[in-house]
């Protein structure tokens, strides 16, 4: 069970991972990455819009984790723990796709591979 106080420790440390994260790729690199994976209709289940998520910063990330973090109005009749677990568990799965999009401007041959074998050789 997940408590405002919780959900605020839980928030800050998501942050701080967010902090932690390199942030060293430049505008054209995010744009390649981002037309290569839409021409194969990269589709990671992510709480945001795709074209918004290809082409994500550290600070838009932060943005939007801090923007999902205030969501409840689509979850009402749902408890304040029920809302703050599915919040959590968004930004940790946006953190997670992140992270993965980030090796792939890296142009990280297994992560290539990976998306191969999903989107091209299926």
């Amino acid at each position: 069970m997940v408590d405002q106080r919780q959900y605020e420790q839980q928030l800050k440390e998501i942050a701080e991972k967010i902090d932690l994260l390199a942030d060293d790729h430049d505008p054209d690199c995010i744009e390649q990455t981002a037309r290569r994976l839409e021409k194969l209709q990269y589709a990671p289940p992510v709480p945001v819009q795709i074209e918004t998520f290809l082409r994500l910063n550290k600070r838009a990330l932060q943005a939007e984790a801090d923007k999902i973090s205030r969501l409840n109005d689509s979850l009402e009749n749902k408890s304040e723990q029920f809302i703050f677990e599915q919040n959590i568990q968004s930004i940790n799965i946006l953190l997670y796709y992140y992270k993965k999009l980030q090796l792939l401007r890296d142009d990280d041959p297994e992560s290539w591979d990976e998306i191969d074998e999903l989107y091209v050789h299926d």
